[in-house]
């Protein structure tokens, strides 16, 4: 995977603090993507 360049539209903690509570979460819901649709 290549990293992205230039400005986001998220700061890199909201991002970490994302990543870390769709992890955190993810063992409640039946797939990891039934976990961020109740996140995002």
């Amino acid at each position: 995977m290549t990293q992205r360049t230039g400005s986001s539209k998220y700061s890199a903690e909201v991002r970490e603090r994302t990543v870390r509570l769709l992890f955190d979460h993810a063992g409640n819901y039946p797939s990891q993507r039934a976990a961020s649709c109740t996140i995002f």
